[in-house]
C-alpha cells in the first residue's frame, strides 16, 4: 500500500512540474556558463541536481500525508480494486463454464449481465464512498457465486453418477449370501461389505441434502444480485444493503472453505 503511495505521489501533477522547472533552470545555468561564489557551474551542476532531488523527494513525501491526497488515492484504489473484480469474475466463468450444465451456464450469464448494469449504474456516482464500497462488495459476492455454481454443478454431476439403486441391491445379494454361508470369516467380511454400502448410501443421503441446500443458498445470492441492480437505480437505505451484503458474503465464504477441504480431502485419500 505504502508503496503505491509513493508511486502515485512520485507522478502527482505538481511535484513532476517541480522537477521538470527545477532542471530545466540548472539546465539553463550550466548552459550559460555561469559562475557561483568563485565556482564554475559546471563543478556544481551535480550539487544542483541533488538539491533538486532531494526537493522532490520531500514534496512527495509531503504529499503522501496531505488529506486531498489520502482522499484521491483511496478512490483510485477503489476503482482499481473494482475493475481488477470485474475482470477476476469474468475470467472465473471462462475457465470454469465447462464444469457446468447449461441450466448453471444460463444463471452465471444472468448475473453477469446484472453485473454489469450494477456497474454502469454506479460510474454515474463514483464519487460516492458509500456506494463503491457496496460495489465492491457486490463483485466479491459475484466471484464467490460463480465458485460456488462450479462447485455445486461438480459435486451434483458426480452424485447424479451414482446409482443407489446398485449399491441397494449389492447390499441384498450380500445379504443372501450372508444367511447361506457357513464360513465364520467369509460371513464377517460380507457384513463389513454390507456395513460400507450402508455408510456409503447414507453418506450419499447426507450430500444429496447438502447440495440441495447449496442450490437454495445458490438461489438467494441470485436473489440478492437481483435486489442490488434495483438498489442501483432506487433510493435504499445504504447501511441496510451494505449488512445485508456482509451476511451473504460471509455465508458465501463459510460455503467456499468448507467445500475447499472437502475438495482438498477427496485429492488426498486418491494418491
Amino acid at each position: 500500500m505504502l508503496n503505491r503511495m509513493f508511486l502515485s505521489s512520485m507522478f502527482r501533477g505538481r511535484n513532476i512540474l517541480f522537477l521538470t522547472i527545477w532542471f530545466i533552470i540548472v539546465k539553463i545555468l550550466l548552459i550559460g556558463n555561469l559562475s557561483v561564489a568563485g565556482y564554475s557551474f559546471d563543478s556544481m551542476g551535480m550539487f544542483m541536481y541533488l538539491t533538486g532531488l532531494l526537493g522532490y523527494v520531500g514534496l512527495v513525501v509531503g504529499t503522501m500525508y496531505t488529506d486531498e491526497f489520502k482522499e484521491e488515492f483511496v478512490k483510485t484504489e477503489k476503482l482499481r480494486n473494482i475493475r481488477r473484480l470485474n475482470i477476476k469474475c469474468i475470467r472465473l466463468y471462462t475457465e470454469n463454464r465447462r464444469f457446468m450444465t447449461q441450466n448453471a451456464q444460463r444463471k452465471v450469464r444472468k448475473v453477469l449481465l446484472d453485473k454489469n448494469d450494477i456497474i454502469a449504474n454506479y460510474e454515474k456516482t463514483k464519487d460516492d464512498f458509500v456506494r463503491d464500497n457496496i460495489l465492491e462488495k457486490t463483485l466479491n459476492l459475484i466471484y464467490s457465486y460463480i465458485k460456488l455454481v462450479r462447485d455445486y454443478s461438480i459435486r451434483n454431476k458426480e452424485l447424479d453418477s451414482i446409482d443407489i439403486n446398485t449399491i441397494k441391491e449389492r447390499i441384498s445379494m450380500n445379504n443372501r449370501r450372508k444367511n447361506f454361508e457357513t464360513n465364520d470369516n467369509t460371513k464377517e467380511n460380507l457384513n463389513k461389505i454390507i456395513e460400507m454400502d450402508q455408510r456409503l448410501i447414507e453418506r450419499i443421503k447426507d450430500e444429496k441434502i447438502e447440495i440441495d441446500s447449496l442450490k437454495s443458498k445458490l438461489e438467494y445470492m441470485e436473489s440478492t444480485i437481483g435486489m442490488l441492480k434495483h438498489h442501483t437505480l432506487t433510493t435504499f437505505n445504504d447501511s441496510e444493503v451494505t449488512d445485508q451484503l456482509d451476511e451473504v458474503i460471509n455465508e458465501a465464504s463459510a460455503l467456499e472453505t468448507v467445500l475447499d477441504s472437502r475438495r482438498k480431502n477427496k485429492m488426498r485419500a486418491k494418491f
